[in-house]
């Protein structure tokens, strides 16, 4: 990896709750990893690697959100 390159990982974990009852009834979890490299738009190193930590952050908070709502559709029917 280069000066110029960074990877950034994100790991996301969701817990739904029954709140009348205290009891959880789902859990997912998340990871995702990005590598990046400085484009010349950056305005500096810290730029790219702000991008990476939010582009990793992202995707991995889809994955938690499209698990929740699987869950929920299966439930609910």
């Amino acid at each position: 990896m280069g000066t110029d390159e960074v990877r950034a990982r994100c790991i996301v974990e969701s817990v739904l709750l029954d709140v009348r009852t205290g009891i959880v009834i789902h859990t997912a979890t998340g990871t995702e990893g990005v590598f990046a490299k400085k484009s010349p738009g950056d305005i500096n190193f810290s730029e790219t690697i702000a991008k990476a930590e939010a582009d990793s952050t992202g995707k991995a908070l889809l994955k938690v959100a499209d698990a929740v709502v699987a869950y929920l559709r299966d439930a609910g029917g």
